[in-house]
């Protein structure tokens, strides 16, 4: 059975063979070099001291993970984040993303988060279809913005409101104030 916990920096190893992939043939991640555990290790302490970061696993096997991370360093962005995820190559289409997306996006709800951005590389239509059927609209398109294995690559931000924008939103607090 599928079970979805918060990230430990213990993870790291587990997540970066995830990753590896993603670095290493396609140009989903921009990242040229896989990072090590200890940066890995590094990542997960940064993301999650704040926002939530999970994992879902099966038997002990990690198969997945997820987290968000700050948009941008202004204050007036305090009320957007962006998210990713990273599913094994042997678990996807087997609702692995589904299930990660399905603890993330409820907790940053309930942080304060209005919208949540998905910054896609082009193409990347596995990603696309996955994050429309999770809702998310389609937004801006940029062209040429990373050089990788060979050739230009876009972006295309996607999002999707968490909760209505108001006049004067409460503060967004961590996910670790959460009851």
């Amino acid at each position: 059975m599928l079970r979805i916990r918060e990230a430990k920096e213990e993870d790291a190893i587990s997540l970066v063979e995830i990753y590896r992939p993603y670095v290493e043939k396609t140009t989903v991640s921009f990242e040229y070099t896989v990072p090590t555990v200890a940066e890995f290790a590094g990542r997960i302490r940064a993301f999650s001291a704040f926002y939530p970061y999970f994992v879902a696993e099966e038997d002990g096997e990690i198969l997945g993970y997820a987290y968000a991370h700050r948009y941008a360093e202004r204050k007036a962005y305090d009320w957007v984040c962006e998210t990713s995820v990273y599913v094994k190559e042997s678990a996807r289409g087997k609702g692995v993303g589904r299930a990660l997306y399905g603890k993330l996006l409820p907790a940053l709800r309930d942080m304060g988060i209005v919208q949540v951005l998905a910054i896609l590389a082009t193409p990347n239509e596995p990603s696309f279809r996955f994050h429309k059927a999770m809702g998310f609209g389609e937004g801006v398109e940029l062209q040429n913005m990373g050089w990788k294995l060979g050739g230009w690559h876009g972006t295309q931000t996607m999002t999707l409101f968490l909760r209505e924008a108001k006049e004067s939103p409460t503060p967004v607090i961590s996910f670790h104030e959460l009851a």
